[in-house]
């Protein structure tokens, strides 16, 4: 099994990480709509958790707005990176689960709008309506509303399927080769990989330590910083109480008073 570790590109999307299973014989056009549309997923599970704040922090009542509590804790630990360093790879089935139950949310708090079927059109449609109007009470509600029940929503930060190319090692993966053409035969293979958009330049290198590692290495760096100035004030204040140092020390020396102590040691 080829376990790949998809890494978004750029500061938007360098916490959308997850890991994907597959094997050699996948052509790699497969594999790229699969990695895009898991890394849309995130993208999107990400978006509806600030929704679902938004909007729970509208409600009044204390029973519909503990709603919220539990999917949103779910899908907020569904995004920690925690399941990657365990490598834990995450189905696109339980992503679609967490979304579900966020859409599921707005539907028992918000009934009425979320399921407004006036006109013949449906609830999404209804929602961009009121949008549309320059008499809109409350866009950020019905916006967020949107974020929640329409399967289309969509960022900025999310990539067209089909529409993308994927890189390893600065090297695209190109649609028409399997797989193995980059791995060889070796089935236990763990590749790091990034998307951009089809006919894009390929993503930015991985730094050669991880941001942890780089952490670490700056409060070593840090702390021996403070180590070299406290030795050089001590030995500034070594040279100067050294009696070779001491201007009237030839002076003490000649009137026998070079070793008084004028207080108690």
């Amino acid at each position: 099994m080829v376990l790949i570790h998809l890494k978004g590109d750029g500061e938007n999307l360098a916490k959308e990480q997850s890991l994907y299973e597959t094997t050699g014989d996948t052509l790699c056009e497969e594999l790229t709509l699969e990695l895009t549309r898991l890394q849309n997923m995130r993208v999107r599970v990400r978006f509806m958790i600030s929704a679902a704040k938004a909007l729970q922090k509208s409600v009044t009542d204390d029973k519909l707005k503990a709603v919220f509590d539990g999917p949103i804790t779910e899908a907020t630990a569904m995004l920690d990176l925690e399941h990657v360093s365990k490598r834990r790879a995450i189905k696109m089935t339980e992503y679609q689960m967490v979304v579900d139950t966020l859409k599921g949310c707005a539907t028992i708090v918000f009934p009425s709008e979320c399921t407004d079927r006036r006109g013949g059109n449906t609830p999404v449609e209804n929602l961009c309506k009121q949008l549309d109007d320059d008499n809109c009470e409350n866009p950020d509600h019905i916006r967020c509303l949107l974020a929640l029940i329409d399967d289309g929503a969509r960022t900025e930060d999310m990539f067209t399927e089909g529409a993308t190319q994927l890189w390893w090692a600065s090297k695209q993966l190109h649609a028409g080769d399997q797989l193995r053409k980059y791995t060889g035969k070796n089935e236990k293979t763990k590749l790091i990989c990034k998307l951009s958009k089809l006919g894009g330049t390929a993503p930015t290198k991985e730094p050669p330590i991880d941001a942890q590692a780089q952490q670490d290495m700056m409060t070593y760096w840090h702390r021996k910083q403070e180590e070299n100035k406290k030795l050089q004030v001590d030995e500034d204040i070594s040279y100067g109480n050294s009696q070779w140092a001491d201007p009237k020390g030839l002076k003490n020396h000649f009137q026998g008073t070079g070793n008084i102590s004028w207080r108690p040691k």
